[in-house]
């Protein structure tokens, strides 16, 4: 019960559209255990705005979803063909032993270590607006009846969450129109890319390259377009490896790291030079000195879950209810109490009681060290669900 209500008010606290999409991928699954979630906006039947948790699935979906749309043997189609009537479970019956023997399973799902899928379309009563794929590994149970019945009941929510007139312009916390003194909160996707000194981009993990598209903007294109993206290195990558060069070798330049907001979220960017754990730093220190074009440079990116659901996933974890954590989230920042409780439709007294408890639970005194908290701390009990 707490897992729903919890999901429900995350539902409710009026995220962008792409932090929703992220934000609802990992929430859901602590409803219906999975191991990751795919989920994306529809318009005319067809996806327009994506996130896949599996770091290779954008990579992989592009360039085969029409093939494999075009395959009336594929679950894919069957998936299409139930949109407009906004189905869910509508591929478990496909899910047998000719399955595991398609070419869709074995050139697109077995790839992504995902075998058993669980599908849902997001409809408003007026027509399909999302659809929602949750995937398990070969080696995990298959979804069944309960499974299905649980995703149900969260659909209407998700709904609520992903319609644009419920959706918040800003992407930082509501109510103050500005995102820069919080924190980024956990990063949803890692990523590293090995580049030289003169700039040129040697290795790169899984996931970077869906990073890249972020950066320059181009992702949401290559969705509406389903085409294969031609990805490069962005402009501002190549600048912070270069900043970091640059002050080896002695010259002014920038701080060799950068934060970049994004539609999806924030996207942070640090260079450092690659080498063992057991190289001396004194002696570090000296050859990069000497040469600087001598060792390679990696450089991280993560690309960071919305501040506002940060601060819900804290409440949460701390052990807040969901009414608490619907007042925390306005409360840290910065409306006052009356304004709360019109807000939410509840009495101030309800307001005052569900600020106590929480002060009380977290060991705050008012509602900055609560911001505080939520924005500059990470909860002494980890998330075992967030990846």
């Amino acid at each position: 019960m707490g897992t729903v209500e919890h999901f429900k008010t995350l539902c409710c606290l009026g995220l962008p559209l792409r932090p929703a999409l992220m934000a609802i991928a990992g929430a859901v699954r602590e409803v219906v255990p999975a191991q990751w979630t795919r989920i994306g906006l529809i318009d005319n039947e067809r996806p327009t705005i994506g996130f896949g948790e599996h770091p290779e699935f954008m990579p992989l979906f592009l360039p085969t979803w029409e093939s494999f749309y075009r395959d009336k043997t594929s679950v894919v189609t069957v998936w299409m063909s139930q949109i407009a009537k906004g189905g869910i479970g509508v591929g478990l019956p496909l899910q047998n032993g000719t399955y595991l023997g398609s070419a869709y399973y074995n050139e697109f799902e077995k790839k992504l270590d995902s075998c058993w899928l669980l599908d849902a379309v997001l409809h408003d009563g007026k027509r399909a607006i999302g659809s929602m794929v949750l995937s398990r590994p070969r080696t995990a149970k298959p979804f069944g009846t309960g499974e299905v019945n649980a995703l149900d009941a969260l659909r209407p929510w998700m709904v609520h969450a992903l319609q644009a007139e419920n959706a918040a312009v800003e992407a930082g916390p509501p109510g103050n129109g500005r995102e820069g003194g919080f924190a980024d909160g956990v990063p949803l996707r890692h990523a590293t890319a090995v580049f030289d000194a003169a700039g040129r981009e040697l290795y790169r993990t899984a996931g970077t390259g869906h990073l890249y598209l972020i950066l320059d903007g181009t992702i949401d294109n290559h969705w509406r377009r389903r085409s294969p993206p031609d990805v490069r290195t962005p402009a501002v990558v190549g600048r912070v490896v270069q900043a970091l060069v640059a002050t080896a070798r002695g010259k002014a330049a920038p701080c060799p790291r950068a934060t970049v907001r994004t539609p999806w979220g924030r996207i942070t960017i640090e260079a450092s030079w690659l080498t063992p754990t057991t190289v001396d730093p004194a002696g570090l220190a000296a050859d990069i000195a000497a040469d600087p074009g001598g060792l390679p440079i990696a450089v991280n990116l993560g690309l960071h879950e919305h501040a506002v659901a940060r601060a819900a996933r804290v409440l949460r974890v701390s052990g807040a209810s969901p009414g608490q954590t619907r007042v925390g989230v306005l409360l840290a920042t910065g409306l006052s109490k009356p304004e709360i409780a019109r807000q939410l439709g509840i009495a101030e007294t309800s307001v005052i009681d569900a600020a106590r408890k929480l002060h009380r639970r977290l060991g705050t005194r008012n509602a900055a060290e609560l911001g505080m908290h939520l924005w500059l701390e990470e909860p002494d009990v980890p998330d075992p669900k967030r990846r």
